[in-house]
């Protein structure tokens, strides 16, 4: 058997607060809209400055759960937040990709926004850990939908392609 601490730390767990069956259901966190605002920016559809945003986002981020749950235990201290920072400048040549990434982080609660956020941006960069398999980008329509209302569904297929997990969605074609 292999040695605990580094399997722990190979695979950490999240905190136990976040997997409760009371832990708090998040809509929206201020690190999500500081992020959005910053991919905005970047994009010329808001004014602002990216860098400050996606700070903000980074910040806001690893200071949200010990804000949601209350619970200073698991607080990231300033310094931590600062160090980080300095050693993962923003940089604008790769924006994006910064933004994306940070995102993803900040969504992990909610894996169906990061996967949304990955095929509508890109980023994070995924690649498939199972060789032959494709990153899915969509999903199949419900089993009720094609019992309930085959005919409005054969109209959408006919007008997106395939059924499939794999069929591009109409803004990514």
């Amino acid at each position: 058997m292999g040695d605990q601490k580094a399997i722990q730390q190979a695979f950490p767990r999240a905190h136990p607060s976040l997997v409760k069956n009371e832990a708090p259901t998040v809509l929206m966190t201020c690190s999500e809209m500081k992020l959005l605002t910053a991919e905005a920016v970047i994009r010329g559809w808001a004014s602002g400055d990216a860098e400050t945003l996606y700070n903000e986002g980074v910040r806001t981020g690893m200071k949200q759960w010990a804000i949601i749950f209350d619970d200073p235990s698991i607080d990231v201290p300033d310094a931590e937040i600062d160090a980080y920072l300095a050693e993962n400048p923003y940089n604008p040549a790769e924006g994006a990709k910064m933004i994306g990434e940070q995102f993803w982080l900040t969504k992990f609660h909610c894996g169906h926004e990061g996967w949304a956020y990955f095929r509508r941006t890109g980023y994070p960069e995924l690649q498939s850990q199972v060789e032959g398999i494709e990153i899915p980008t969509r999903l199949q329509y419900p089993v009720d939908a094609v019992t309930m209302n085959p005919e409005e569904v054969s109209k959408a297929i006919s007008r997106q392609g395939a059924d499939d997990i794999f069929t591009t969605v109409w803004w990514d074609q």
